[in-house]
């Protein structure tokens, strides 16, 4: 199955450290939500993701923060560490971002094949 293919069928779950090779592409990322911020004329929300590493959501202006501490983002990679949110999800206030984070390596390593 070609990238193309495997992207209409649905999005990859990544860790941030993923994201350089995913710029461009619309992928899911699950994180810690940490507080807004505001600069170079975007707005948005931080999260720390499952690799420990902080990302900047942007966000539509207007839109809410979320209303629980973990949230996983639909959105498109822009850099190294921002996200264009299309979607939030809710995942409440009790997460374990470190198995999450497990399940991620093997989704995208050596089980890869089972979930495209």
């Amino acid at each position: 199955m070609s990238e193309e293919e495997s992207e209409q069928i649905g999005t990859p779950r990544i860790n941030a450290s993923m994201f350089p090779a995913m710029i461009g592409k619309t992928v899911r990322i699950v994180g810690k939500y940490e507080g807004q911020f505001s600069e170079d004329g975007s707005e948005g929300i931080i999260i720390t993701t499952s690799d420990g590493k902080k990302v900047n959501v942007i966000q539509d202006p207007g839109d809410s923060a979320p209303t629980n501490q973990y949230i996983e983002v639909l959105g498109n990679v822009i850099n190294e560490n921002s996200i264009q949110e299309v979607f939030l999800v809710d995942f409440g206030d009790s997460f374990d971002l470190g198995l999450y984070d497990q399940c991620v390596k093997l989704i995208n390593g050596p089980f890869k094949s089972l979930f495209m």
